[in-house]
């Protein structure tokens, strides 16, 4: 997207949580992890997990996708709104979007639905 930087910001460590990279793919589901408090200000969300008082941010890209997780709608309902927001293509959306979702699974914030 037009942004520089990382999608998501860990804030804290509280430690070595050894989380493992995992594959993603945009037609599983999704579902956000108990113990997560978010907000959104400007444009970018703030979440807070509150059994270890960590806190994370994230971009307004990572923001749009986050949003779509809250609503339990499937990771692909972001890609038309990265594009309308942004004005890319569905290709640079999707790529986006599978790569944010192999973060936050790596980070613990969200777990594959089963």
């Amino acid at each position: 997207m037009s942004e520089s930087g990382e999608a998501l910001q860990k804030q804290q460590d509280p430690g070595d949580a050894g989380a493992a990279r995992a594959e993603s793919s945009l037609d599983a589901k999704y579902v956000l992890r108990s113990g997560l408090q978010s907000t959104v200000m400007d444009g970018e969300a703030v979440i807070v997990d509150l059994s270890s008082n960590a806190y994370f941010t994230l971009n307004r890209t990572a923001t749009i996708v986050w949003q779509t997780l809250e609503r339990n709608e499937p990771l692909s309902e972001s890609i038309r709104d990265l594009g309308k927001e942004f004005d890319v293509s569905e290709e640079t959306a999707r790529l986006d979007v599978e790569a944010l979702a192999r973060e936050l699974l790596a980070s613990g914030l969200i777990n594959k639905k089963s």
